[in-house]
C-alpha cells in the first residue's frame, strides 16, 4: 500500500516537472520568435518606408511610380530569403504580404483580387501607372498595419476606413475572422478624401 502511495506521488511530481518544463520551452519559443519577428519586421517595414502614405498629401512625393514598384518588389523578395525571414511572417501576413508584393508589378489583369476591374475604384482621371501607384501605397499601408497586430502594436490605421477593394484584399488574404481580430476590428469604410486620390 505504502509503495503504491510512493510511486503514484512519484509519478504526479514527475508529471508536474514534464508539464512545467513543456510549457517553459513553449514560453521561450515564443519569446524567441516574437524577438526574431521584431527585428525581421523592423527591416521589412524600413524597406516599405519608400512607399509612406504621407507621399499622397498636398506636397508629398506623389504615387509610386513603375521603377519605385519594380525597385520594392526585388527588395521584399530579396527580404524573404535573406536569413529566413518568410520563415518568420504569421500565416495571415505571408498571405497578404505575397498577394500586395505580387500586384507590385503584375499586369493590371492579374491584380489580386479583381483584376484590371480593381483599378476601376480609382478616379477617372487617373491613368492606370499612378492609380497603380496609389494602390501599391494603400495596400503596403495594410501590410505594415498586419505586421504591427502580429508584434501586438495596435494603432489606428492610416486613412479614414477601408475603402471596398482594400476590404475585398484583406478578405482573400486573412483568416476568416480578421474583422473581428485587432486592429481591423475598429475599421469601417471610409470616405475618399481629396489628398488620399481614392475614389
Amino acid at each position: 500500500m505504502l509503495v503504491d502511495w510512493v510511486a503514484l506521488v512519484a509519478t504526479v511530481v514527475l508529471g508536474s516537472v514534464g508539464l512545467y518544463l513543456g510549457n517553459s520551452y513553449r514560453r521561450r519559443s515564443q519569446v524567441d520568435l516574437a524577438s526574431a519577428r521584431r527585428d525581421s519586421y523592423a527591416e521589412l517595414w524600413e524597406i516599405t518606408g519608400l512607399a509612406a502614405p504621407t507621399r499622397l498629401r498636398p506636397g508629398g512625393h506623389g504615387v509610386l511610380t513603375l521603377e519605385e514598384r519594380e525597385f520594392l518588389y526585388r527588395r521584399m523578395t530579396a527580404w524573404y530569403y535573406r536569413n529566413g525571414n518568410g520563415m518568420l511572417l504569421s500565416k495571415d501576413t505571408r498571405s497578404l504580404y505575397l498577394k500586395v508584393k505580387y500586384n507590385l508589378n503584375c499586369a493590371d489583369c492579374d491584380l489580386k483580387p479583381g483584376g484590371k476591374g480593381l483599378l476601376r475604384s480609382f478616379p477617372e482621371s487617373m491613368d492606370n501607372l499612378d492609380a497603380r501607384g496609389c494602390l501599391s501605397i494603400r495596400q503596403l499601408s495594410l501590410l505594415r498595419t498586419q505586421m504591427k497586430s502580429d508584434l501586438a502594436v495596435f494603432g489606428r490605421i492610416y486613412s479614414a476606413g477601408l475603402r471596398n477593394h482594400e476590404r475585398r484584399l484583406l478578405q482573400d488574404s486573412l483568416s476568416p475572422l480578421w474583422e473581428l481580430k485587432r486592429p481591423w476590428r475598429y475599421s469601417s469604410y471610409g470616405q475618399a478624401k481629396s489628398e488620399d486620390c481614392l475614389g
